[in-house]
């Protein structure tokens, strides 16, 4: 994982002795976009817990200044990460739950869910499996769709 450049305003100092120097400027700014895992998110809220009750305010002025710097030297991959890009889309999980995603697509929605832990696709997976289980019979009747209809789908490309 690239380093914050050390010229930048913004740029993490980490001291191994201060609350929160665990963190990096991109995980502040991933955690207040809630781009985080769970777990993550949840290191940070209690350094931030921790950094409060110490009376410090190492981590929470180091949030506010990323906060405040949010819009400054954008990179392409920030860009690409507050848009979602790699997300797959509501439409991809639904098919994922049906198991009508070829196998690199499914790989990918898994890898993305579970390995990168992106919480946004996982609460829509989430939506989509609890909306499935309040009706069956829909969910039933689409994968027997979509089932007799693979094989014509599949030549269409040819």
């Amino acid at each position: 994982m690239p380093r914050p450049d050390p010229a930048s305003p913004h740029s993490a100092s980490p001291d191994s002795a201060s609350p929160g120097s665990a963190f990096t400027d991109d995980d502040l700014a991933a955690y207040l976009r809630e781009q985080l895992p769970v777990e993550r998110s949840s290191e940070i809220e209690q350094a931030l817990r921790d950094d409060q009750s110490s009376g410090g305010q190492g981590l929470r002025r180091r949030l506010a200044l990323v906060a405040a710097g949010a819009d400054e030297g954008r990179s392409v991959g920030a860009i690409w990460r507050e848009a979602r890009l790699s997300c797959p889309s509501r439409d991809d999980l639904g098919a994922l739950l049906l198991g009508a995603l070829d196998v690199e697509t499914e790989r990918y929605a898994l890898f993305h869910i579970r390995e990168v832990g992106c919480r946004v696709c996982a609460a829509n997976l989430a939506d989509l499996e609890e909306a499935a289980s309040k009706n069956p019979d829909v969910a039933q009747r689409r994968k027997r769709v979509f089932q007799s209809s693979a094989g014509h789908l599949g030549g269409a490309g040819g």
